[in-house]
């Protein structure tokens, strides 16, 4: 690692082009024709479309803009005392401002006439609670009106935020156009930039893609920016109006302007602008550590996405396993929100629809994992729990109506998927699960058991048939038995349903030797489900609905169970009728006692009852690993590992049921990280 003029590092060269950080661009002279890869400040090359450019190397005076393109947009201090001019930066320790004191019409002109726009910077900040949105960069003027700013904001973690005015809205809001949670980091040297190119706009962190909005106004043309607008530094131009202030605290490195939309590999690659940064030929041959390419595993794995072998959160994860501090290295991966985005999204899929793909649409199921997973909540309650996730109305700009869009359609999840908003930052839960009620309102669902309940699901298992298949695929997805490792023909087939033939073919040992296993074990578990149906695009429960044929009106009995769980009853009308939701878990001898360990209540009425049988059983938690295992490291666990998923699955519940923890814990395998 090399130091850089600021006190950060950067990394040492491997097969990959990076960059190393010069004190500044006068080291090779302003206007000067730079080296190759510097910023190209004579507007050629891969940083054309520059407008303005600040390196803060004077110590005094005005903010001078060194960008030699066009006449200089000096920007002046209002307060002097209140700041630091040091060489190579800007610090704002009180509140004031630094302004262009006339309209920035060489930014205003320069950006209508291409119709995008890259603001980057790099800073630190002094305090990660700044309310406002405070103003970083801002070219706008007054808190309401603005042509775009780049700042930071609060609501009890800080994020970075990004606003650009398009259409006829004078705000330029982009709701959720924000990054994560855990991004911003006090006194840490962040890289940070905000494009808009046509319809949309992405707003980076750290060479990461952290927020993107795909839905700009007026198909986001920059016709109707107001030429008026003064261009400024740490605070709002109405600051001296009471109510009007956005101070921001920190130090600015760097802030270019671009009238052109840098490219993601600019941004994310080794283009990207750094304070006097020049680019150096690769040295083929330099090793890459076995540690290093064990860190760019673990956190494609964890992140979803791959990062250059020269990227800084390498350098943390190889240090940290070096000291074998595995898990320790597995949390820099997991802190990226594409853990949630990608990773724990792709698992939670997996399990919401019959086609067990994690090309399933997200939905109320897989969202509800995401948050459980983010927030550090008991697993169990996937499966027993009164509440939903769904996004923040205000962090995310997708069709809200509870009945429209969540209960009759899938539309807001959908719409959250297609315009790109991190489920790591917009979802937020709701506690009290809805259903359709009577009169086409929501009701709060009588019987509710997270996401067993969800609309996913039930569509997925609930519509038509006779809500087997739903006993089928709890067991299947929470408990990883499919139905033919559980079945048993010594179980009594007692709640055996009327429509199971006891003679096919004529022959009771038929039905003893195929039929019975199965049956047996499900039919006396599925009354649980009873109240439930899938019909006419949406859940019903016999409990919220009246008897009935029409959309708001179910075919049940009077106790609410569905009629269709009595069908065909003239098969064998001396078998079981559901006229209840009592239910028992005859899965309790041989083979099924020792892998299901059940604790608790074998038998109950309705279906949070079952779910929370479900969760507190030992196969539960070893499920969760093998399908933690199984989505990081791309395949099932072997015979021999055995051991390690019963160990991992005690581990898991001393953790509280932490699927975090768990994604952690399991990505580190010897196996999975490639030994």
């Amino acid at each position: 690692m090399v130091g850089s003029a600021y006190g950060t590092q950067v990394p040492t060269t491997r097969t990959w082009i990076k960059n190393i950080i010069y004190t500044s661009l006068l080291t090779i002279g302003i206007g000067a024709q730079p080296l190759a890869g510097a910023l190209d400040i004579n507007g050629e090359g891969s940083k054309t479309g520059i407008a303005a450019l600040y390196l803060f190397n004077n110590t005094t005076g005005p903010v001078v803009d060194s960008s030699g393109v066009g006449t200089p947009l000096n920007l002046t201090i209002g307060d002097p005392a209140r700041v630091t001019r040091e060489n190579g930066y800007l610090r704002f320790n009180q509140p004031t401002i630094a302004r262009s004191g006339s309209p920035a019409t060489k930014i205003i002109n320069a950006c209508k006439a291409s119709n995008a726009l890259t603001v980057e910077a790099y800073v630190r900040v002094s305090e990660d609670n700044q309310n406002g949105p405070a103003r970083m960069i801002t070219l706008s003027r007054d808190s309401g009106t603005r042509n775009f700013t780049v700042g930071q904001t609060y609501d009890g973690v800080g994020h970075w935020m990004g606003r650009v005015r398009t259409g006829t809205n004078n705000q330029g809001s982009l709701n959720g156009f924000e990054s994560p949670d855990g991004v911003l980091q006090e006194n840490a040297l962040h890289h940070v930039v905000m494009v808009k190119d046509g319809t949309t706009a992405r707003l980076y962190v750290d060479r990461q893609l952290q927020a993107t909005f795909t839905n700009l106004g007026g198909s986001g043309s920059f016709a109707n920016w107001d030429d008026s607008m003064e261009f400024a530094f740490g605070n709002e131009l109405s600051y001296q109006t009471a109510g009007q202030e956005r101070p921001w605290l920190g130090e600015l490195h760097m802030v270019a302007v671009f009238c052109r939309a840098l490219t993601a590999k600019e941004i994310q690659g080794d283009t990207a602008v750094q304070p006097g940064n020049v680019a150096v030929m690769p040295k083929p041959d330099e090793p890459i550590s076995d540690l290093r390419q064990k860190a760019a595993v673990l956190y494609h794995r964890l992140g979803g996405t791959r990062v250059p072998i020269d990227h800084p959160v390498l350098d943390e994860m190889e240090a940290l396993m070096a000291a074998n501090q595995y898990v320790e290295a597995a949390k820099k991966a997991t802190a990226s929100v594409n853990f949630y985005n990608i990773t724990v999204r792709d698992f939670a899929a997996q399990m919401a629809t019959r086609d067990e793909t994690m090309k399933a649409p997200l939905s109320d199921f897989v969202a509800t994992v995401v948050g459980v997973t983010r927030d550090g909540l008991d697993a169990r309650l996937l499966v027993s729990g009164d509440f939903y996730y769904k996004a923040d109305p205000t962090k995310a700009a997708v069709p809200q109506n509870v009945v429209q869009d969540i209960l009759l359609s899938n539309r807001h999840y959908e719409s959250l998927a297609s315009q790109g908003y991190s489920l790591a930052r917009v979802l937020h839960r709701v506690n009290g699960q809805p259903i359709m009620g009577a009169n086409g309102a929501a009701t709060t669902n009588p019987d509710p058991a997270g996401i067993l309940t969800s609309r996913a699901f039930l569509e997925a298992h609930a519509d038509a048939g006779t809500n087997r298949r739903l006993v089928e695929f709890a067991f299947r997805e929470f408990l990883c038995v499919p139905i033919e490792q559980w079945a048993d023909t010594s179980n009594a087939d007692s709640m055996v349903g009327r429509d199971v033939d006891r003679y096919p073919g004529g022959s009771n040992a038929k039905y003893q030797a195929e039929c019975k296993g199965c049956h047996a074990g499900m039919d006396a578990i599925r009354p649980a489900f009873g109240q439930l149906d899938f019909e006419n695009n949406r859940v019903k429960h016999g409990l919220s609905l009246a008897d009935g044929n029409g959309e708001n009106q179910m075919k049940r009995n009077p106790a609410g169970i569905s009629d269709k769980l009595n069908v065909n009853n003239d098969v064998f009308p001396d078998g079981y009728a559901v006229n209840n939701t009592a239910w028992i878990n005859q899965l309790i001898r041989g083979s099924n006692l020792k892998y299901f360990g059940w604790r608790g209540k074998i038998q109950g009425a309705g279906l949070n009852s079952l779910g929370t049988m479900i969760g507190n059983s030992q196969a539960f938690s070893r499920c969760m690993v093998r399908r933690v295992y199984s989505s990081l490291c791309k395949r099932e666990p072997t015979l021999n590992e055995g051991q390690m998923i019963l160990t991992t699955a005690d581990e898991f519940e001393k953790n509280n049921y932490n699927l975090k923890w768990l994604f952690e814990r399991v990505a580190v395998q010897g196996a999975c990280l490639g030994n």
